[in-house]
């Protein structure tokens, strides 16, 4: 909430329960034992590398890449990748999957409405501009 004050509490709890309801089995806990067994430039980040070794992990999906080094991290057997790339490897294994996934992540926009051109523009404007450019090649799926 610090970077964004205008956030409010109830919406970050709403927020946590329908990620909770849509994956119920993505919450990690039993993490905390890993923490004192990580070295990170910031070590208010060693519960994200802790809940990945917790979860057998083998990817931190992040944008602060440069807090993950990758010594420290293939040293608990993970690794690290920006949201945009990883979008794009899953895309690569399996491209009906994701764009499915994508088409159902804009359809559960239902309050905004939002078309699937503000959609795009909408990844691409959070950093996934590499992932927007390819799903913008299916707008018809969306």
């Amino acid at each position: 909430m610090a970077n964004t004050p205008s956030l409010s509490v109830e919406r970050l709890y709403k927020t946590r329960d329908l990620m909770e309801a849509a994956l119920p089995r993505a919450s990690v806990t039993g993490h905390r034992k890993h923490v004192p067994n990580i070295t990170l430039p910031d070590p208010d980040d060693r519960h994200v590398v802790a809940a990945g070794i917790e979860a057998g992990a083998s990817v931190i999906v992040t944008w602060n890449v440069r807090d993950f080094p990758v010594k420290e991290l293939s040293r608990h057997g993970l690794r690290k990748q920006k949201p945009d790339t990883f979008l794009l490897d899953l895309y690569a294994m399996t491209p009906a999957a994701v764009i499915a996934a994508t088409a159902r992540a804009r359809k559960n926009l239902s309050k905004s409405g939002i078309s699937a051109p503000d959609f795009i523009e909408t990844l691409r404007k959070q950093k996934l501009i590499h992932f927007s450019a390819t799903v913008a090649k299916h707008i018809s799926d969306l």
